[in-house]
């Protein structure tokens, strides 16, 4: 018979052994801040202003105290649409996207009234041949657990109420197989199963706790909708673990992510395939501060070790050849950072998605109405923009038809 500890020690022997094996991987790995920006494009940009609100109760209590942020007055009569966390295509109303919001103002103690929804929006996008630029709200779904599924407890809810931002930090999300919906939060962590029809309510159909320990940055699903890889943030560096849909089965670090510098964060996480990941990197600085904000295309070893990365998009260097960012139907300001030459240089960079293989769609987190836009000064807008690579993605598995 094997003894316990014996077997226990020899767990921590492999543990170790791998945790050595991909520090040799990432030292003799390129330095990826020295990899020369691809040239990309702006093709369309949409703005959802920051003042944008959808029905529901008063919110945003906690922060009467505060009385003015950023020129907004709180709290507020109703629910703010704001705090796009991630982005994903509609599958319940063709050509509209799904979007999550985080947990609302700043820090859970202060979100126990902001409702953490799914949201159903349309973009008309202004590209060089025209439109209003002007993202709109179609529908919204609430999260709630009127079933008792959830496994932790939580602060601010009760099965007969909805969930709210003091309960779940939601990061990710992203269609299984069966249509329902996966959501990674990154306050537990925890992985959240909500149900396929969400037009009117999200119900919780499962709660997976046992993620490693560590922020959830983000969480990629697989187009065949059977696999989730998990980012967490540990230390100074990512670790990568999967999770099968079916047999709700964690096969946690596997994978090793190297950040372009200790103090980054990142983002995104969308899997084109089985292997490969369109991931951002930043700093979360703003404006003239920024110094990072890329998109990498990341791909999975075959076996456990390191990710290799390819630089896709420095938000920080992107041509604008029709004008696009300055046309009048945005209204442009002169002390607006950033439209001229064009970068997207918001504290946050939630999310991507490859509208075609050559396409894609990037938004930020405006952190209303904490997060300063454009002017250093008022709340910032959550912005969307198209970019086009110098090349297209090779081996995209992820459905692209959103029209």
């Amino acid at each position: 018979m094997t003894h316990p500890i014996r077997n226990h020690a020899a767990r921590w022997i492999g543990l170790i052994t791998l945790a050595l094996a991909l520090n040799a991987a990432l030292l003799n790995t390129v330095t990826f801040a020295q990899q020369s920006a691809p040239h990309v494009t702006l093709v369309g940009r949409a703005i959802l202003p920051a003042l944008s609100y959808a029905d529901g109760p008063p919110s945003g209590v906690a922060l009467t105290v505060l009385k003015n942020v950023n020129g907004v007055r709180v709290p507020f009569s109703t629910q703010p649409f704001s705090g796009l966390s991630a982005i994903t295509a509609n599958a319940e109303y063709k050509g509209t996207w799904l979007l999550l919001t985080d947990h609302g103002f700043n820090k859970a103690i202060n979100s126990g009234d902001y409702l953490l929804r799914t949201y159903t929006i349309e973009i008309d996008w202004h590209t060089a041949a025209g439109g209003s630029g002007v993202a709109s709200l179609v529908t919204w779904a609430t999260l709630a657990d009127p079933n008792s599924r959830l496994k932790t407890p939580l602060l601010a809810s009760t099965p007969q109420r909805p969930l709210t931002g003091s309960d779940f930090d939601p990061r990710a999300i992203g269609y299984a197989a069966d249509k329902s919906l996966w959501i990674g939060e990154a306050q537990k962590p925890s992985l959240l199963n909500i149900s396929t029809n969400i037009s009117t309510t999200g119900t919780v159909l499962d709660q997976i706790v046992s993620l490693p320990a560590g922020v959830l940055e983000g969480m990629g699903i697989a187009p065949s909708g059977k696999l989730l890889e998990i980012a967490q943030h540990v230390g100074s560096s990512i670790t990568i673990s999967a999770f099968d849909t079916a047999s709700h089965v964690l096969s946690s670090g596997l994978y090793a992510y190297t950040l372009d510098a200790a103090s980054d964060v990142t983002s995104g996480w969308l899997m084109i395939n089985d292997r490969d990941l369109l991931v951002i990197e930043q700093d979360g600085l703003a404006n003239a501060a920024a110094k990072i904000k890329r998109i990498y295309l990341v791909t999975l070893p075959t076996a456990k070790g390191a990710a290799t990365k390819t630089l896709l998009a420095d938000l920080l260097a992107i041509d604008d050849p029709s004008a696009i960012a300055t046309n009048a139907v945005f209204n442009p300001k002169p002390n607006e950072y950033g439209l001229s030459p064009f970068r997207f240089a918001f504290e946050s960079v939630s999310s991507v998605y490859l509208s075609a293989a050559d396409t894609l769609l990037v938004a930020n987190n405006n952190h209303f109405p904490f997060g300063k836009g454009r002017d250093g000064v008022s709340a910032a807008n959550t912005e969307f923009i198209q970019i086009k690579l110098a090349a297209p993605l090779s081996n995209v598995q992820l459905k692209l038809d959103n029209q």
